[in-house]
């Protein structure tokens, strides 16, 4: 049975600025950058953000 991802907010933002208004989210929000541990994390259960940030 394949493991679903936790649903979560995708965010593609456009400026620096605009990420670093995240810190406000804290653990909540994570940055995707390339991807594959992040996801794998978030199928394990490891790790469950609300916010997934590109």
């Amino acid at each position: 049975m394949p493991m679903r991802l936790k649903e979560f907010t995708y965010l593609s933002l456009k400026t620096v600025a605009a990420a670093s208004a995240l810190k406000e989210h804290g653990s909540e929000a994570q940055v995707l950058v390339g991807g594959t541990d992040l996801l794998s994390a978030i199928k394990l259960r490891m790790i469950s953000p609300e916010h997934v940030v590109n």
